[in-house]
């Protein structure tokens, strides 16, 4: 049973924590995934929310934090739903300062099918936990490709969100964590979420795609530099079987 690729979801934004669903992916007892927000899903579905104002506010779960030294992450866990960048006044004016020399795109992904255990009823059981999102595809940033995209970070808009918007539903599991290097400041950490309702966030600012220019020249930019990767197995389970040809 695959996720429907185009279904639409309704998101009213223009309150404060609801943007943040574009990037929540809160674990469950079991590994799924479950709402951040009483009427709302992690990735797709209808949005509504009680609280009265259009700030930002990262998802409840684990926070990471990268460097460019450390390199990209092998697996980007269930539990953890942002990043979380040291307090800097500059990181509420801007998702992130010009100037980075260096730099990561890290863009994970997991199998989307749903699977059952042989014999279960499919309408009453529950299904196996969606597998770990893993590193699908990364890059290291030269220095001109690294100033470059943080000079298309920095000029892009984290203006209060305050319309309705049409979203396609978001692939579990997909998501890509850039980091950018500086030579005079620590480097900056940045969640985008890169299906569904997409936007990208320092853990205290948001820029969210709903006719936003320049976020949709910062997602070319990337996905030039690391093409988003395709949903399901990294390499097929050593279970399925090898067709060959008859004689």
């Amino acid at each position: 049973m695959h996720r429907s690729r185009m279904a639409v979801a309704t998101l009213v934004l223009g309150v404060a924590g609801l943007v943040a669903c574009a990037s929540a992916r809160m674990a469950t007892t079991n590994g799924s995934l479950a709402s951040p927000t009483p009427s709302g899903t992690a990735r797709g579905g209808a949005y509504s929310s009680p609280l009265p104002g259009p700030a930002f506010s990262a998802p409840p779960g684990q926070h990471l934090r990268v460097t460019v030294a450390q390199g990209c992450p092998a697996t980007m866990p269930w539990a953890v739903t942002d990043v979380e960048n040291p307090a800097d006044p500059a990181l509420t004016r801007a998702l992130a300062p010009t100037g980075a020399a260096s730099g990561l795109i890290c863009r994970y992904a997991t199998d989307d099918t749903v699977h059952f255990s042989p014999g279960a009823n499919t309408d009453v059981d529950t299904p196996s936990p969606l597998p770990v999102p893993n590193l699908r595809a990364s890059l290291v940033l030269t220095p001109t490709q690294a100033a470059f995209l943080s000079a298309l970070v920095a000029g892009t808009s984290i203006a209060p969100i305050v319309g309705t918007y049409n979203c396609p539903s978001g692939d579990p599991g997909s998501v890509a964590l850039i980091v950018l290097g500086y030579s005079t400041r620590s480097d900056v950490d940045l969640w985008y979420s890169d299906t569904g309702c997409q936007g990208m966030d320092n853990g205290s600012e948001l820029a969210f795609g709903g006719g936003n220019a320049s976020f949709w020249n910062l997602q070319g930019a990337i996905d030039a530099l690391v093409a988003p990767p395709s949903s399901g197995p990294a390499t097929p389970p050593a279970a399925y079987p090898t067709l060959s040809a008859s004689s």
